[in-house]
């Protein structure tokens, strides 16, 4: 009878320890990397799938909203995600969560300006990809950058044939997405599921 209780025990600690770290890893990424300025409040409107971890749908739900709640915004917006702090996490929300404050209405301007720059730079379809956040092979440094921001780390590597590097994005706490660029093109992804 003891020994069963010894092993409950422990089994009820490494599962204690293992959610602590779950949650404590989630709030270290949220906080992470927090160069925007805050520009504004706004309230949970609708309804709302949550605070995510990044601004993608499919990405983990870092902390549940409730309605009327009130909200930092980020100078920061990528279709149709917002970066967002409630009390000391940091995350994305969609913008249809929130109600339409001025300054909701004002980064939804300068994003629709950043998809009309897109276009004018690459051209009507290669902008549009862009501003939707792909990537193919063939496309530049430049546009890579235009698409998904600056990598998280650049790997180098130097050969008698020449250089080509590894771009690094990370995409959660342990997923990470890999662009391989040589002459300035990028010549193959490696994608993360």
């Amino acid at each position: 009878m003891k020994l069963h209780r010894y092993v409950l025990k422990i089994l009820l600690i490494t599962l204690s320890f293992f959610l602590i770290n779950d949650s404590l890893q989630k709030k270290l990424y949220a906080q992470e990397s927090n160069d925007e300025e805050i520009i504004g409040d706004a309230f949970i409107g609708s309804f709302c799938s949550g605070m995510r971890a990044e601004p993608r749908i499919n990405s983990e739900v870092i902390y549940e909203l409730n309605r009327f709640q009130r909200v930092q915004l980020y100078d920061y917006y990528e279709y149709p995600y917002m970066k967002v702090s409630v009390d000391t996490l940091i995350g994305y929300v969609s913008t249809s969560c929130l109600d339409e404050s001025d300054t909701v209405l004002e980064l939804k301007y300068r994003d629709n300006q950043r998809q009309l720059r897109f276009i004018r730079n690459y051209g009507e379809r290669d902008g549009n990809r862009i501003y939707n956040s792909e990537v193919w092979v063939g496309m530049t440094e430049e546009m890579l950058i235009d698409s998904w921001g600056r990598p998280n780390n650049k790997n180098v590597t130097e050969t008698a044939f020449g250089r080509s590097e590894q771009w690094v994005y990370r995409r959660g706490s342990f997923r990470n997405d890999y662009v391989y660029v040589e002459n300035g093109k990028v010549n193959a992804i490696q994608k993360s599921d």
